[in-house]
């Protein structure tokens, strides 16, 4: 397992996009400390949970789309091009391919954050919304941005589970990353529908959070500010709808990649 996994890292970072995504974070935390300064927001208001802010500004539409990027190459690229075939003369079960990308996608999801956190820190410091550092930073601080930055590993898990199940119905990757990218934008531009749906189960709070959130990106663009606040019942509801994602989608991106033909 490990050495199919080391042969999947390998064949990932041989790819000019990867890097192309890799410069791209950079980019979004330069261009969100440039979007700060031009609002002329003080200083002293961002020096404490700049990181923070920083991720969530991005976290439901550039962060998702880099996510649905990494789905669709790593799944749906070799699987309809006929790539896999010599995966399978190394004697490999789609099984252990299948879990193996996977944890792939779990490693870029980790990677990805902790780059983020990094870029935003000296962004922010160059800026200066945090001058001093991380010395600059109360416990309290620290502990709402660890936190925030937990959720939004869990929430881009769910996600991603979404991603990869329609990379594996998709014909080639372009339509993964388009079908990827429709599914973020519904999802910001239905909210209201689902918040009207969700509050005709007022009567039953778990349920209607449930609902509420029941689409990630929206979820990652309001919900896990109330986590921050220590809402027990969003953050049960959130956990709820990132596990009915893993279960769902994952479970049908596994049939798919393991029962079907992988060059249908």
């Amino acid at each position: 397992m490990i050495t199919l996994f080391n042969s999947e890292w390998e064949r990932l970072w041989s790819k000019r996009w990867t890097w192309l995504l890799v410069l791209a974070i950079p980019g979004l935390a330069y261009m969100t400390a440039s979007f700060f300064e031009t609002l002329q927001v003080d200083h002293d208001t961002l020096s404490q949970l700049f990181v923070l802010t920083g991720l969530r500004n991005n976290l439901y539409f550039p962060v998702d789309i880099i996510m649905a990027v990494f789905a669709a190459s790593i799944f749906t690229e070799e699987y309809r091009g006929g790539q896999l075939r010599y995966v399978f003369l190394r004697q490999f079960t789609r099984r252990q391919i299948f879990f193996s990308k996977l944890l792939l996608i779990c490693v870029c999801i980790v990677l990805m954050l902790i780059l983020f956190a990094f870029c935003l820190i000296v962004t922010g410091y160059f800026f200066q919304f945090n001058e001093h550092g991380l010395l600059n930073y109360s416990l309290e601080a620290l502990s709402y941005t660890f936190v925030y930055y937990g959720f939004a590993f869990v929430s881009l898990l769910g996600i991603s589970s979404l991603f990869i199940c329609i990379s594996m119905y998709s014909k080639n990757v372009t339509y993964a990353i388009g079908g990827c990218m429709l599914y973020i934008l519904a999802s910001l531009l239905l909210d209201g529908t689902v918040i009207q749906l969700a509050a005709l189960f007022s009567d039953i709070p778990l349920l209607e959070l449930s609902i509420t959130y029941s689409l990630i990106p929206f979820l990652q663009h309001t919900g896990l500010n109330e986590v921050i606040d220590g809402n027990t019942n969003v953050i049960v509801a959130i956990l709820s709808v990132v596990v009915a994602h893993l279960i769902v989608f994952l479970w049908g991106a596994y049939h798919r990649f393991v029962k079907s033909d992988y060059l249908y």
